[in-house]
């Protein structure tokens, strides 16, 4: 009797291994693509993280050489955002800034949250001319935002610089934006205390 038992058990145990190891490696298969894209992507935003960004420009300075532009944007008036609402309500406002830029996204286009209320659009393949015209359009989809959605209007600075030849460049490329943003900052700092 003790014979049989073993011998069923032995039967049902090979019948199961295939089930249990093909269900195993599912999981195992799951958790790899959830571990990849927690690696890449903010966890606030949903949308690509500053070490994704980072990597895509590595590729682009060291292996591919490519026309680029970096727009970096910034929000403003985070922190009066805030101090008169609450920390939740600047995170929403993080979230929605992200979700508009994110309709930019495309085969050439990656947008990333670089932290706090940062963002970056890395744009390969493109013009000097073209990304002027993302910057403009990026400003139509914040102010139609701000007129349809928003109580919270999205303020945002933006930076842009451009090169024809991404190779040993982006280091300069990125400074240059994240600079000219820190401008385009300070002019509407002006124009808000002029008015």
């Amino acid at each position: 009797m003790r014979l049989l038992y073993f011998s069923l058990g032995l039967l049902l145990g090979l019948m199961i291994l295939p089930v249990y190891r093909k269900v195993e490696r599912k999981k195992w298969i799951k958790f790899q693509q959830d571990l990849e894209y927690r690696m890449n992507h903010d966890s606030l935003t949903g949308i690509y993280n500053r070490d994704f960004f980072e990597s895509e420009c590595t590729v682009l300075n060291e292996d591919t050489n490519s026309s680029v532009a970096i727009l970096v944007c910034d929000l403003d008036d985070l922190k009066v955002t805030n101090d008169t609402y609450g920390h939740k309500q600047g995170d929403e406002l993080i979230k929605n800034a992200a979700w508009v830029l994110h309709d930019f996204s495309s085969e050439n286009i990656t947008v990333a949250r670089l932290g706090g209320d940062e963002f970056v659009l890395l744009v390969t393949e493109t013009t000097k001319g073209e990304a002027k015209q993302l910057v403009s359009q990026i400003l139509n989809s914040i102010h139609e935002y701000n007129a349809r959605l928003s109580n919270i209007e999205i303020k945002l600075s933006i930076g842009f610089a451009f090169t024809q030849n991404s190779l040993g460049q982006m280091t300069k490329l990125f400074a240059q934006a994240d600079q000219n943003m820190y401008s385009n900052k300070n002019e509407r700092k002006l124009l808000t205390c002029v008015k």
